[in-house]
């Protein structure tokens, strides 16, 4: 079903509206910053975070309690969110948010070459939480001392993941591998080598695959990330062939910043 016709379903399940208030963002790394705003606003994520959010299209349900937000903030770069705006026809306000973030291309050629993954980037998070605190104070300016304390405690949280980031990696140029180039924005963060199993989503063959054990070695790999179970077997063969470790990760975490303080103390474990 097109996504106009799944709003218009929306509507009509949803009747009358709800009474409360709500936003809509895409990915449950939004909605996790968006809820520590508080006041008492409900943070609907489009995408769970149990679903791929590069093949993700939106249900009936969903469309229906997002027919009714306040806002929109999609992160700009999934491929579903061109469609589902447009489909909106300006009957919820879209926010867009960290559009200074230079996109990353030639890891995903099925969108365009560009990594969907922005929400792994620091600067984007801010910037979201920035344009989030924003849009409250215009909707709730009554409340604008405690979007201010709680914007503040925020980004206080960013810094400190941040520092964490930085102690741990020390400054130095570590390389990973991963399945899927999914953390683009963070090595391009943190001056780290990301490489990938199947750029551009291609399945290697078994000459490239020499050639990305040899590369992995060369460039001393200790880790190789993966995020879909279905892909451990293999990340686990790569990992034997290279001499590094698999590790499973969730970059649809709702805390994104603890899971990437994770992943930066796997990439700088021995």
């Amino acid at each position: 079903m097109a996504v106009g016709a799944l709003l218009m379903a929306g509507a009509a399940a949803c009747g009358g509206g709800s009474e409360h208030a709500v936003m809509a963002v895409s990915v449950p790394a939004q909605k996790a910053i968006a809820e520590r705003f508080g006041g008492g606003v409900e943070v609907l994520a489009l995408v769970s975070g149990d679903v791929d959010p590069e093949s993700f299209e939106i249900s009936i349900r969903t469309a229906a309690q997002a027919s009714g937000a306040k806002a929109y903030f999609p992160t700009g770069a999934l491929p579903f969110e061109r469609s589902f705006v447009e489909a909106l026809h300006g009957s919820v306000p879209v926010v867009a948010t960290g559009t200074d973030i230079e996109p990353i291309e030639g890891t995903h050629g099925e969108h365009g070459g560009v990594d969907p993954h922005v929400w792994t980037s620091a600067g984007f998070r801010r910037a979201f939480a920035d344009g989030y605190f924003r849009e409250l104070c215009r909707l709730y300016p009554d409340s604008v001392d405690n979007f201010s304390r709680r914007a503040s405690e925020i980004q206080n949280m960013f810094a400190m993941q941040d520092d964490s980031i930085r102690r741990v990696l020390g400054g130095r140029e570590y390389a990973f591998g991963i399945m899927h180039p999914s953390l683009s924005y963070f090595a391009r963060d943190w001056g780290l080598r990301q490489i990938a199993f199947n750029p551009e989503n291609k399945e290697p063959g078994a000459m490239a695959v020499r050639q990305l054990v040899d590369s992995m070695r060369a460039a001393g790999v200790k880790v190789i990330f993966y995020e879909d179970p279905g892909s451990e077997g293999q990340a686990r063969l790569l990992a034997d062939e290279v001499g590094a470790r698999a590790v499973a990760i969730d970059l649809m975490s709702g805390d994104i910043g603890a899971e990437l303080v994770r992943i930066a103390n796997e990439i700088a474990r021995p």
